[in-house]
C-alpha cells in the first residue's frame, strides 16, 4: 500500500476510533482511572457522589487485597490506620492492591 493512501487511511480510522470513544461516554466504574486516590478519598469521605455510592465495596475489597502485602498475615483484612502505614512501607504493592480491589467491583 503506497503512503499517499495509507497516511489518510490511518488518519480516518483514528477520527473513528477518537468519534466512538467520545460517543460512549465516561468509564462505567471511574475508580478504576486512579484507584489509590479514589481508596484514600473514600476513606477521607471526600470521595465525589459517582463514587461515593460505592465506597463500601471499594474499601472492603481494597483490605482484602492489601492482605497479601503482609506476610504471614492472619486475623482478617487490614483496616484503617494500617491501611495507611501499609501505603507509606510498600506503595508498590497497595497501589497493586488497590488496582485489583477496583477491577474486582463491579
Amino acid at each position: 500500500m503506497k503512503s499517499h493512501v495509507r497516511f489518510p487511511l490511518g488518519f480516518v480510522l483514528s477520527v473513528m476510533a477518537a468519534t466512538a470513544a467520545y460517543a460512549r461516554g465516561p468509564s462505567p466504574q471511574p475508580w478504576l482511572i486512579y484507584p489509590v486516590k479514589s481508596m484514600d478519598s473514600c476513606r477521607a469521605g471526600t470521595a465525589p457522589p459517582h463514587i461515593a455510592a460505592r465506597c463500601d465495596e471499594l474499601l472492603g475489597a481494597y483490605s482484602r487485597e492489601l492482605e497479601a502485602c503482609v506476610p504471614m498475615r492472619r486475623g482478617g483484612p487490614v483496616v484503617g490506620g494500617h491501611q495507611v502505614s501499609l501505603q507509606k512501607t510498600d506503595p508498590d504493592c497497595a497501589a497493586a492492591a488497590a488496582f485489583h480491589a477496583a477491577k474486582s467491583v463491579k
